[in-house]
């Protein structure tokens, strides 16, 4: 994966940024101007944007100008980029969206699609945890919230001082199905998406995604091909 630093608002000559984006170079500057980031003036190009370019396994980390003098070394380069990106996602919303979905073609397999949906995924897990299917059962004289249509209709009162009491009450009950075929393939994707975002150079180098700390040791063997998989869901 190749990673190549600018400074926002710093002109360059246009051939720089077509070596590096090769035969895409037209495809990815045209998308960027669309989005208002890619200027042209002559032979030169700026871009209006701090934050990260990505299409397949071009990286482009774009600094904020005030870093433009300072020479840094690639190392603090990185270091204030890491540090922008987090002042970002504190205070805008909608960064995480500017940083992840530069699209340049409909594929979902680009490294974009992915970076998003795993950083839902990984929200998501650690904000809600793992999938739990419950079950409601209606229970004599369970742990549950009383039922009392259930218990009026099919229990016996007895009036003590014309006040009806009922010896045994109808429930409510919520079972968590933990052991549920969803609940172990949540459990799997979010185990592919670790190893992947681990071994991304990208997210080595700036800490793009909280990774969760989890170890499911999930058998995708007993989970089927993805055609079942789909099925299922």
């Amino acid at each position: 994966m190749g990673i190549r630093c600018l400074y926002e608002l710093d002109r360059k000559p246009i051939s720089d940024l077509n070596l590096i984006l090769g035969s895409d170079f037209k495809k990815v500057s045209d998308f960027l101007a669309r989005r208002g980031i890619y200027r042209e003036e002559g032979e030169a190009f700026y871009l209006e944007y701090v934050g990260i370019i990505s299409f397949r396994e071009i990286i482009i980390p774009v600094l904020p100008k005030f870093l433009k003098n300072k020479n840094l070394s690639y190392n603090k380069a990185v270091e204030s980029l890491k540090l922008t990106i987090k002042t970002l996602k504190k205070y805008d919303s909608s960064s995480d969206e500017d940083i992840f979905n530069f699209e340049t073609s409909n594929s979902s397999d680009s490294l974009n699609s992915k970076l998003t949906l795993i950083d839902f995924l990984f929200k998501d897990f650690i904000e809600y945890g793992l999938y739990e299917n419950h079950i409601e059962k209606y229970n004599l004289n369970g742990d549950g919230e009383i039922n009392w249509e259930n218990t009026i209709e099919y229990e016996q009162a007895y009036c003590i001082k014309e006040v009806p009491f009922y010896l045994d009450l109808w429930t409510i009950d919520s079972v968590s199905n933990n052991g549920n075929y969803i609940r172990r393939l949540h459990q799997f994707i979010l185990e592919y998406c670790v190893e992947y975002t681990s071994n991304l150079e990208i997210q080595k180098l700036l800490d793009l995604i909280e990774i969760p700390n989890i170890n499911f040791s999930v058998n995708d063997e007993e989970l089927g091909d993805t055609d079942f998989m789909l099925t299922m869901i």
